[in-house]
């Protein structure tokens, strides 16, 4: 009863507390230790009392605890709406944000059905938020019929249904229409739109469109960063123009773990194994660690190459030196070598 007690302590201080911008970190940390145990009638007495503050969640740099208010936010709203309190577009939108893949559809739906009530159903950044949300919990459908619902479109509804479709991974028909789209409404096109846009290319072999989408990024912004290159080479591999991923690689000026995998599966790909345990090498020089994709590119392009030796010494750096548990993809290309 005592621990309850603290905890219920710990989650009404946090929201009570008028100097927010003054909380200690010992006392957001006690709030993220307690908060999961937080009962329904727990939230009703917070919110009751008044201790509720929507500007404490606006302005909340913790994503856990914007979370944990996800999950609980119809129980919050409906109850907040009953005694007069009523949340903003921002806290709505703020709170769409934390949804999570898979996972939350019907609070996104509920959250949802909020929006329409509260007379924010026009409201071009929360309806871009609530595209995101379906698109990030799998329903592109649902946020499909939202983005078409609108009056006026926006690049931030572009960007978020566009980045649900690349997401998805079967929606490319759907996405190169609204590509098509974007360029007739003269929308801005930002680095989100070109490598959604780049993904999907790679994932349907559509070369032309990629080239034309690689023309766009170099008019829009000639010196790419490294989310822009990953995806780049990724699309040229897979296309088979390695070379041209080969040439993007080494122009990048920053590279991560993504950059060198990306180029290694493309060797592995088609069949250039040696190329791929050479640049796997020089990724060790240059200081960086491999992690289970790259070694899964690796045994894959040295079970394609027969080169069973580098295969079995790719395996046994993996779990040796880099202490790398295999998958199941792992053993199954050790036994193709």
């Amino acid at each position: 009863m005592l621990l309850l007690l603290v905890k219920e302590y710990c989650i009404i201080y946090f929201f009570h507390v008028k100097e927010f911008f003054f909380v200690s970190l010992v006392s957001l940390a006690l709030c993220c230790i307690y908060y999961s145990t937080l009962c329904s009638l727990s939230v009703n007495r917070f919110i009751l009392y008044g201790y509720f503050n929507f500007m404490l969640l606006n302005c909340s740099i913790n994503e856990y605890i914007k979370i944990f208010l996800f999950e609980l936010f119809p129980t919050i709203l409906r109850n907040s709406i009953s005694i007069g309190m009523i949340p903003d577009s921002f806290t709505l939108g703020n709170v769409l944000k934390a949804s999570i893949q898979g996972s939350y559809l019907m609070k996104v739906s509920q959250i949802h059905a909020f929006v329409i009530q509260l007379g924010f159903g026009s409201h071009n950044i929360l309806t871009g938020s609530l595209i995101d949300a379906y698109a990030k919990c799998g329903s592109v459908r649902s946020a499909n019929h939202i983005y078409k619902s609108m009056l006026k479109k926006d690049t931030i509804s572009c960007t978020a249904l566009i980045t649900g479709y690349a997401r998805e991974g079967n929606c490319s028909r759907d996405a190169l229409d609204l590509f098509s789209e974007i360029h007739q409404m003269h929308l801005g096109i930002d680095e989100v739109i070109l490598c959604s846009m780049l993904n999907i290319c790679a994932n349907t072999a559509s070369l032309g469109l990629g080239r034309q989408v690689h023309a766009l990024a170099l008019k829009y912004q000639p010196r790419f960063d490294v989310a822009m290159g990953n995806a780049l080479v990724d699309m040229y591999a897979k296309s088979g123009e390695i070379e041209e991923a080969t040439r993007v690689f080494y122009e990048m000026e920053d590279k991560n773990v993504i950059s060198w995998t990306s180029l290694i599966a493309g060797y592995g790909k088609h069949g250039y194994g040696h190329k791929a345990i050479a640049l796997y090498k020089k990724m060790e020089y240059e200081g960086l660690k491999p992690n289970d994709v790259t070694f899964l590119s690796l045994l894959f392009a040295c079970s394609h190459s027969g080169l069973t030796g580098e295969g079995w010494e790719c395996f046994n750096n993996m779990v040796g030196k880099y202490n790398i548990l295999p998958r199941a993809e792992h053993y199954s290309c050790m036994v193709d070598l």
